[in-house]
């Protein structure tokens, strides 16, 4: 069991993703988890927002008005600050 920890541990070790950081100026936020850089779209992991728009369902005036307000919140928390994109 330790070995295959110890095993499973290196493996994470040896293919740990590395970024550098992007300027602000260069995302557009999608909505409240979502951006994008340079034509490719990017998640951000631990956020949970409403949708703005969706192919899966009909999003009501109350979830677009929250997912509104999570676009300003998402474009203000990132700042002027660089970001590191994985």
């Amino acid at each position: 069991m330790a070995r295959s920890i110890s095993y499973m541990a290196s493996l994470l070790l040896t293919f740990t993703a590395s970024a550098e950081p992007v300027s602000v100026d260069d995302i557009s936020v999608v909505d409240g988890d979502t951006i994008d850089y340079r034509g490719e779209r990017y998640r951000m992991i631990g956020y949970d927002t409403p949708e703005i728009q969706t192919p899966r369902r009909l999003v009501g005036p109350d979830e677009k008005a929250l997912a509104t307000i999570a676009i300003q919140i998402a474009a203000y928390s990132l700042g002027d600050r660089a970001v590191a994109l994985f």
